[in-house]
């Protein structure tokens, strides 16, 4: 900026009337000085030398900054935020494109990138057209996936709209990235009752059990999607039948024998004197014992009694109360803490 700047030496050969004539076309000529700095900063055919200092420092004004460096590469300023952009005629035309947001690309990555798109407009290729037509294409082959859902797409959507808890989305992802890792780019139009059935075999071989959770997640996901995916009138994309029904007509579901392993109540007090004796071996242990023994003497569940809160529990009353939903046959439970 021009600063103005008058010694005593210059006052002293200058009357006072004409000191102060001075000091006004000196101050006059300053301010013209610095609006013609401002103005030459702004105008559409100065130049400067892109930095990140400089960009950071830029006035929240409209205006465009161009490169001296790179010709072509500028920044925009707007009054809430500035932007990276490439100006170069194609075919003729004046033709601007948006690189990208500054901070969210470095000084360095939006140079690469206009160097890059410079590059192509210097072919004939404009951006911006390019960018339409790779939206576009993008939006095709989203209504594609609409129409004809993989078995991924699905399950993304399964997810989406369920709530499951955390024990029941491992397993659902295992069945789908374990299990039926082959199938997860098949489109579910596709996966035929044969399919199933051989599935089914194939996981059988290594465990009854994984074979029937993984056709009944798969089960899961399809039904789901029958209603997920519709046309224009709402009518289903896919067939509304499963393909797991064939196991079911055929009877191929393998029978698993429920686990029956329990305390007999001879045993319990043996079994109550041993988790009581089970002391000074740190706290992640007596945390455990605690546990042990809240289930044995209040009949939660394993997933009730691990989300016990300390409020939930009456001290004064002597009650705990589950902060869980209630079970299907009961409206709401309590246990009793006291003897």
């Amino acid at each position: 900026m021009f600063i103005l700047y008058i010694n005593q030496k210059m006052i002293a050969n200058i009357s006072s009337r004409r000191i102060v004539d001075h000091i006004e076309m000196l101050y006059n000529i300053a301010i013209c000085c610095n609006m013609a700095i401002l103005y030459t900063m702004t105008s559409k055919n100065k130049r400067v030398r892109l930095t990140k200092n400089l960009i950071e420092s830029l006035p929240a004004d409209p205006a465009i900054y161009r490169d001296s460096d790179l010709i072509g590469f500028a920044v925009r300023v707007q009054k809430t935020y500035k932007t990276y952009i490439v100006e170069k005629k194609v075919n003729g035309r004046a033709v601007r494109h948006t690189l990208g947001i500054v901070g969210q690309l470095t000084l360095p990555q939006a140079r690469q990138k206009a160097s890059e798109t410079l590059a192509l407009m210097g072919q004939g290729i404009n951006p911006n057209d390019q960018k339409r037509q790779e939206q576009k294409a993008h939006e095709h082959e989203r209504e594609l996936n609409r129409q004809h859902p993989t078995l991924s797409d699905a399950y993304n959507a399964f997810l989406s709209e369920r709530a499951l808890k955390a024990n029941t989305l491992h397993d659902y992802n295992k069945v789908i990235t374990k299990y039926l890792a082959d199938w997860q780019d098949k489109k579910l139009a596709d996966i035929t009752r044969k399919m199933v059935q051989d599935k089914h075999k194939s996981l059988t071989e290594n465990s009854p059990a994984q074979a029937n959770m993984a056709m009944r997640v798969f089960r899961a996901v399809y039904n789901f999607a029958v209603e997920h995916y519709l046309d224009d009138d709402e009518n289903p994309l896919l067939p509304a039948i499963s393909p797991t029904k064939t196991l079911t007509a055929k009877k191929a579901w393998n029978k698993i024998k429920r686990k029956k392993t329990y305390i007999n109540e001879d045993k319990m007090p043996d079994w109550v004197k041993a988790v009581v004796e089970f002391e000074n071996r740190g706290q992640s242990l007596e945390t455990n014992k605690d546990f042990l023994l809240t289930l044995i003497l209040t009949g939660f569940r394993r997933s009730e009694c691990e989300s016990i809160a300390w409020s939930a529990i009456d001290l004064k009353y002597g009650f705990i109360h589950p902060a869980v939903k209630p079970r299907p046959l009961g409206r709401g439970y309590k246990a009793v803490c006291k003897p």
